[in-house]
């Protein structure tokens, strides 16, 4: 008898469980299965014209412009961490193949002159910040329910460059998380975030590779952040021909298609 009773219990817990778990089941399926990332069909891009840009320089030969880091609500905020991304944009109307070594920039801010980082120093600052812990841990939060999440430097690309893309040089395929781009990911843990932040800095880093002719060519510098930086300077080299340009900086809510107001500055 006792075994019988023992028994029906068992199958009865049996039962429960089966019960609980297919309705966990019917409740969670819905929530994960939207953690599945379709990736987005390509979009046009756009280029941007340098000599357009307020503060930038235009020669015979190549216009320059530099513009201020801004963080546009995605992924992490590299002001908070310690960092100042200066995107510096550089169009060769020549023939020549000059060079801008990113190591010999210089920003100019309120207290002085700074030196940039190298992309493994910026990457090491932003790893042991604050921001970083907080936007990962958000960021395996948000995973949970389907949130796809990028490390931020390519939202700016897509902003100013006209189109729901990611450009860098002539074109480029869209980067981690820059506008809804290929790269984006759900990341779920901070590992994943890293990498996607390690990503972000290297794949927008300026290069010291020669500009080509007649194309443009984009990326970031990272200089120390809080020092309210006014003005870059970049050393360009063609052959045995040296010039410096400095650069002041343009700020991006100046920029007419974050600021309806801002009607000094025209896109092209």
């Amino acid at each position: 008898m006792t075994k019988a009773l023992t028994s029906k219990r068992r199958a009865a817990a049996s039962a429960r469980f089966l019960i609980f778990s297919l309705t966990l089941s019917l409740i969670w399926a819905p929530i994960l299965g939207g953690c599945a990332y379709d990736e987005p069909l390509p979009q046009p891009r756009k280029v941007i014209d340098p000599s357009t840009i307020q503060g930038s320089t235009q020669t015979q030969q190549w216009d320059l412009a530099a513009i201020r880091y801004a963080y546009l609500g995605q992924g992490i905020d590299y002001g908070q961490a310690g960092l100042a991304p200066v995107l510096v944009v550089v169009k060769n109307k020549s023939d020549a193949k000059p060079v801008i070594n990113p190591k010999e920039a210089r920003a100019q801010g309120a207290d002085g002159e700074y030196l940039p980082y190298s992309v493994d120093e910026a990457l090491r600052l932003v790893l042991h910040s604050e921001q970083f812990s907080h936007t990962a841990s958000k960021a395996g939060e948000r995973a949970a329910v389907g949130a796809v999440i990028g490390a931020g430097l390519g939202a700016l690309f897509g902003l100013i460059g006209g189109g729901d893309a990611v450009w860098k040089g002539a074109a480029v395929g869209a980067g981690v998380g820059g506008v809804g781009g290929a790269g984006s990911a759900v990341l779920g843990d901070d590992n994943s975030f890293q990498k996607a932040v390690e990503r972000d800095l290297y794949q927008y880093a300026w290069t010291d590779e020669a500009i080509p002719p007649h194309y443009t060519k984009v990326g970031y510098v990272y200089f120390p952040g809080g020092h309210d930086l006014s003005s870059v300077s970049v050393i360009l080299r063609n052959g045995s021909d040296m010039a410096t340009y400095r650069l002041r900086l343009f700020d991006l809510q100046d920029h007419p298609d974050v600021n309806p107001d801002a009607n000094s500055v025209k896109f092209h």
